[in-house]
């Protein structure tokens, strides 16, 4: 997704991180991505939760469409009250930058751990 999209369209994700260059070309901008700090598995199908407008493909994600829908909207209710249900019961939530998508100049700025 970073390929094609400007600064403005990136997804804010949870438990994922990724390394990308902006300078690279459309394609090939995206160096590294990890799932709960370990390599993405390129076989492997993941779960994740959005809202149905990023489910539609809208804003350009276009492969969101694509995916298996097990829950919907429809059975599980809205993002924004389970968002709600859950500082409800857990109102003590501390903020931090965690550096999850991190733009780099190049491959050799990368140091793994």
């Amino acid at each position: 997704m970073v390929s094609i999209f400007s600064a403005r369209k990136f997804l804010q994700v949870s438990g994922i991180e990724y390394f990308y260059n902006p300078n690279s070309m459309p394609g090939e901008k995206v160096i590294d991505v990890r799932i709960n700090g370990k390599p993405l598995e390129t076989k492997r199908k993941y779960r994740l939760a959005t809202n149905t407008y990023n489910q539609g493909g809208e804003d350009g994600f276009y492969t969101l469409a694509d995916g298996k829908i097990l829950i919907n909207y429809d059975e599980a209710g809205k993002l924004i009250d389970t968002v709600i249900q859950y500082l409800q019961k857990n109102p003590n939530i501390s903020k931090s930058i965690e550096g999850r998508i991190r733009s780099i100049d190049s491959v050799n700025s990368l140091h793994f751990k």
